[in-house]
C-alpha cells in the first residue's frame, strides 16, 4: 500500500474521507431524529455536526483545493455529493416543519369577534381558527 501524503491543509485524503463519512452518517441520524421528532437527539446531532465541520474546515482551510487524482479523490467527491444531498433533504424537512408550525400558530391566534345575531348565535368570521363555538 502506498503512503498518502498530507494535503497542504494538514489532512490526508483518507482522513477527509473518514470525516465526510462521519458527517454523512450524522446527517442520516439527524434525518431519523427529525422524522421521529426526537428533540434531544436533534440537538446532540447538531453539536456533533458542528464539531465535525470545525474539524474539516480547521484542518483544511482551502476546501476548494482538489486532492490528487485517484480512487480517494473519486470517493471523496461522491461523499461530498452525498453529504450535500442529505443536508439539503434535512433542511427541506426543517423548513417545511417550521412553515407548518407557523401556519398552525396563525390559526390559533384570536381573530376579531364574530357577528352576533338577534337569536344570540354567533357567526364566526371565516378562517379565524379551527375552533367552532356553538351556543
Amino acid at each position: 500500500m502506498q503512503e498518502i501524503s498530507s494535503s497542504p491543509g494538514g489532512l490526508t485524503p483518507q482522513k477527509l474521507i473518514q470525516l465526510y463519512q462521519k458527517l454523512f452518517d450524522c446527517l442520516e441520524k439527524e434525518w431519523q431524529a427529525l422524522i421521529t421528532s426526537q428533540e434531544d437527539a436533534i440537538l446532540t446531532l447538531a453539536a456533533e455536526k458542528e464539531h465535525i465541520l470545525a474539524e474539516i474546515v480547521g484542518e483544511n482551510p482551502d476546501l476548494t483545493a482538489s486532492p490528487p487524482p485517484g480512487p480517494e479523490a473519486d470517493q471523496l467527491q461522491r461523499l461530498k455529493h452525498q453529504v450535500a444531498d442529505a443536508q439539503s433533504r434535512n433542511q427541506r424537512l426543517i423548513v417545511t416543519a417550521l412553515e407548518t408550525v407557523q401556519d398552525f400558530l396563525r390559526y390559533l391566534q384570536s381573530g376579531p369577534p364574530g357577528i352576533y345575531h338577534a337569536a344570540g348565535k354567533v357567526e364566526a368570521n371565516p378562517g379565524n381558527s379551527f375552533f367552532h363555538r356553538q351556543a
